[in-house]
Parts: structure tokens; C-alpha cells; sequence
């Protein structure tokens, strides 16, 4: 019998960094030197890598999701074969 291997929640991982993005959003709000001008630059970077993750995630999740795809015509397929042997 099988065991079933944990796989990762793709959908809650991009959840989870947008709630993270959001909080880091929040620190504008924290007094800063300069302005914040220095702080507000690292947060969007942090934000436009946090974006660059995401599309990554996404990206790979539908490779997945097509390999998977693949996979089940190829399974369909051998089913098939053998309904019909």
C-alpha cells in the first residue's frame, strides 16, 4: 500500500505571501530617518520580489498542473488498452 508523500499547497504559499506583503505594506507607517524614503525603497523591493515569487510559484504550479494533465491521458489511455486486451 501506498503511503501519501505531503505535498505543497501552492495556493496557501501565495496566501501567505500576500498577507506577509501586506504587513511589510504596514511599515511605511513606522517612523523612519529620512522620511522613510530609504525603508520605502527596501519594501518595494521586497514587495517586487515577493511578486517575482508568486509568478514563480504560479508558473510552476501550472507545469505541474499539466504535467499531471499528462499524465492522466497517458493513464486514461493505458486503461483504455487494457479494457480493450
Amino acid at each position: 500500500m501506498e503511503q501519501a508523500i505531503d505535498q505543497p499547497d501552492f495556493l496557501e504559499v501565495a496566501s501567505g505571501l500576500r498577507v506577509a506583503a501586506d504587513h511589510l505594506e504596514r511599515c511605511r507607517n513606522l517612523p523612519a530617518e529620512d522620511d522613510g524614503a530609504r525603508m520605502a525603497h527596501t519594501l518595494q523591493t521586497m514587495l517586487e520580489r515577493i511578486d517575482a515569487m508568486e509568478r514563480n510559484m504560479n508558473r510552476r504550479f501550472d507545469q505541474v498542473e499539466r504535467r499531471m494533465d499528462g499524465f492522466d491521458r497517458k493513464q486514461d489511455d493505458f486503461d483504455r488498452k487494457l479494457t480493450v486486451s
